[in-house]
């Protein structure tokens, strides 16, 4: 049986504070699961030899991602949601993998910002596992636009 998962990942330049990268991407998540989370890194080397680390956070279980998404979506103004519903055939993957692009600055005092151009950004990937989970996601995006209104 598949299972839910999301990752959450973003870079940290050598110019950034990496507790505070980890701070905007733990930001995302509710503070139940912030205690419980394992951050993986991974090094790279950037254009001219500098050091960027790789921050990225898994997590598993339908409930959780769902709840997870659903906490992030809910806290998005009423414009943003709109355009996740309008673009979300160029977020979802065949195998129904969902994409976000979260602005790293605003996640660090607490807000979630949808921002799809900037380079300063917490990247998320949902995978759904079911097509149930994304009708119902569907279903819930839909509610939560007419309820803002």
């Amino acid at each position: 049986m598949t299972t839910a998962f999301m990752v959450i990942e973003s870079y940290c330049h050598a110019t950034e504070d990496e507790k505070r990268v980890l701070h905007a991407m733990l930001n995302i998540l509710p503070d139940d699961v912030k205690q419980d989370v394992r951050v993986e890194e991974s090094l790279l080397e950037g254009h001219y030899g500098n050091p960027i680390k790789i921050l990225r956070i898994t997590l598993y279980g339908d409930d959780m991602v769902i709840g997870i998404l659903k906490g992030i979506i809910s806290s998005i103004e009423t414009s943003e949601v709109k355009y996740l519903l309008d673009t979300m055939d160029l977020r979802l993957d065949k195998n129904l993998n969902l994409y976000l692009r979260i602005d790293k600055n605003e996640a660090y005092i607490g807000k979630i910002k949808i921002n799809e151009h900037g380079d300063d950004i917490i990247k998320i990937r949902f995978s759904l596992s079911k097509r149930k989970i994304l009708r119902d996601l569907l279903e819930y995006l839909k509610r939560l636009t007419n309820e803002k209104h």
